[in-house]
């Protein structure tokens, strides 16, 4: 273990050699205009620093956001998410959580004279001219100038069926792809125990690689008087098949951050705040 506090995101170059922090402060500012490309981000880091912390700080945010290590993501990938976080700030928590989020494209749809459909099933993405032109539900076709799929990748091509017949490179490649995995536990607890909205990353612990208490941003998420906190933590594809041994690793893991000695909340690993909007 590396440590036992919470350190602010402006503090953590704090943790990196005197020569890291300087080739950090250089990066910051060049990265911007010339971003890295063509390799993963742990390859990446490996060739500009030496600090094994910076390897396990980028395993604990990719483990949080992405459900996956920082040797499989590209590099091109987390650098327009740092763009994004310069140009709107660090991660936030939408009001009404998830809910919040598809009430308000419902309230978009509605508005501009939408239908929304549920309960029904679409069993075909119709295509025309190799674009999707529209979906078919029930026996009836419905147009569209555009059509979103969150199916995945796989499961989309099965509704397009033979229109992609002709798409052999594509269809191989589809054979290859390995779907992220995660675990998210979720806390309720009768007082704050991380205390404000940030994200709390956790490179030093074994699972859980992040940590938000979304009640801090919006106290309607738990009933009156509680709190919601959410730990999420990566699951390595050859893991997928143990997931209750997983889910007991994450279990000790949250042991040990909030209840290290009979229930009083402290912090077992060095942890890194992200403050969100």
């Amino acid at each position: 273990m590396k440590g036992f506090k919470d350190i602010s995101f402006n503090d953590f170059p704090s943790l990196l050699s005197y020569k890291d922090r300087m080739k950090i402060a250089l990066l910051i500012v060049s990265t911007r205009k010339n971003r890295p490309a063509g390799s993963t981000l742990q390859a990446w880091i490996k060739t500009q620093v030496s600090d094994e912390w910076l390897i396990r700080f980028a395993d604990s945010f990719c483990g949080w956001a992405l459900s996956l290590k920082s040797d499989e993501v590209p590099v091109e990938e987390v650098f327009e998410i740092i763009e994004n976080m310069y140009r709107f700030g660090g991660p936030g928590i939408p009001k009404g959580g998830c809910k919040g989020v598809i009430d308000a494209l419902e309230a978009v749809i509605l508005a501009n004279g939408g239908k929304i459909h549920t309960g029904q099933e679409v069993s075909k993405i119709l295509i025309e001219n190799g674009k999707a032109a529209g979906v078919v539900v029930g026996s009836k076709n419905h147009e569209a100038d555009l059509v979103i799929s969150n199916l995945g990748h796989a499961a989309t091509a099965l509704l397009c069926g033979e229109a992609l017949s002709g798409e052999a490179g594509y269809l191989k490649m589809l054979e290859t792809l390995q779907p992220s995995a995660g675990i998210k536990i979720c806390l309720a607890a009768d007082e704050a125990l991380v205390g404000h909205s940030g994200v709390l990353l956790t490179p030093y612990t074994r699972r859980i690689n992040g940590i938000n208490e979304v009640t801090q941003a919006d106290p309607k998420l738990a009933p009156p008087g509680k709190h919601l906190t959410m730990c999420h933590q990566y699951v390595a594809p050859e893991n997928v098949k143990n997931l209750e041994a997983e889910i007991e690793m994450g279990l000790a893991d949250v042991k040990e951050i909030f209840f290290r000695i009979k229930g009083t909340k402290s912090f077992l690993s060095s942890h890194i705040t992200m403050n969100g909007q």
